[in-house]
């Protein structure tokens, strides 16, 4: 907020506006609420502020109340799956992407990073059962420092050695991630189940 009310200070230099967007912001902190509504309340003329969220209950009212609200439409599946494959994503995890996000962009791109994340725990998963310790190491050492990223691996993993579990004592009954039916069936294999 700090750098924004800096950048305003100056005036437009090739065109008659300076345009900021602000994504997320459900997450601003009480203090960059308070350093950002003293800008809402005097903003300069040359200014447009687009405050983007998709939760507008969780921003105080002494913001929204200084705002127009602007809503925006869902994105239609085929045009959102379009999007997704343009920039990269396999086919199948944008159509599981698209039926998960209804329509929005942003959740989608969160659906498509949890499913990245659930990949990576299958192969690591995979790696531990054989025994493949170099890969184990080397996922380990890329994952030094990234804590958000180390949380989603170790949530996915849990999931994972359940539905395996879940393969020994009641193969039938539907896993969480029951797309990888066919994937975890011989990594059940591999695992002993004690029963209690």
């Amino acid at each position: 907020i700090r750098t924004i009310q800096q950048r305003l200070s100056y005036k437009p230099y090739e065109q008659g506006r300076i345009v900021i967007i602000l994504d997320g912001c459900e997450w601003l902190t009480p203090p960059a609420t308070n350093a950002l509504l003293k800008t809402l309340e005097e903003p300069p003329g040359h200014a447009l502020l687009l405050l983007l969220t998709s939760h507008k209950t969780a921003l105080p009212l002494t913001i929204t109340s200084r705002c127009q609200l602007v809503p925006f439409r869902s994105l239609t599946p085929d045009h959102l799956r379009t999007i997704l494959e343009r920039r990269g994503d396999e086919r199948e995890a944008a159509t599981l992407s698209v039926m998960m996000s209804q329509g929005g962009l942003t959740t989608s791109e969160r659906v498509t990073a949890a499913l990245e994340a659930r990949s990576q725990a299958h192969v690591l998963l995979a790696d531990v059962l054989q025994n493949n310790a170099q890969a184990v190491f080397l996922r380990a050492r890329q994952l030094a420092g990234k804590r958000d990223q180390c949380e989603a691996l170790l949530d996915w993993l849990i999931l994972l050695c359940r539905d395996l579990v879940m393969l020994h004592v009641a193969p039938s009954r539907p896993l969480y991630n029951d797309d990888l039916r066919p994937d975890l069936e011989p990594l059940a294999r591999q695992v002993r189940v004690d029963p209690l």
